[in-house]
């Protein structure tokens, strides 16, 4: 039985010594694709660079997680806005609610009515008595 291959050879040059000599093809793009250190006959190291189609595929990584982190961030932004814009309606109505019952002279803490409040109200603060029959305007 024989095996027979064929080893195709590629030449370099050192950089240092300038000596030029042959590795297998197959190896030589490996390291060409990968980067990757080897050395010279004369026992000089050698290096190839990482190739840019990694690095940019690198940047490209960083990029699309940077991405999902701000689209992360502005989605909970979003959320709080939302729940503070519902907190702050929330309160306006109890506000509007209160002012309307002050205003027909119901008393906020015990609920009674008190006739000469009410009276005190709308013959010397009609602009709040105006104001709390007026509906808030939502802010939307």
């Amino acid at each position: 039985m024989q095996y027979q291959e064929t080893i195709v050879l590629e030449t370099v040059t050192c950089c240092k010594c300038g000596m030029t000599f042959a590795m297998p093809e197959r190896y030589k793009r490996k390291l060409s694709e990968e980067g990757g250190s080897f050395y010279c006959p004369a026992g000089h190291a050698q290096h190839f660079a990482e190739p840019e189609v990694n690095k940019l595929k690198k940047q490209l990584a960083q990029a699309t997680r940077q991405s999902e982190q701000y689209q992360n961030w502005y989605k909970a932004e979003q959320s709080d806005h939302a729940h503070t814009r519902n907190r702050l309606r929330a309160t306006k109505g109890v506000l509007t609610k209160t002012k309307q019952r002050v205003a027909h002279g119901i008393c906020p803490c015990c609920n009674r009515t008190f006739k000469d409040l009410q009276r005190h109200m709308a013959g010397q603060h009609p602009e709040y008595v105006a104001e709390a029959a007026q509906p808030e305007e939502s802010a939307a």
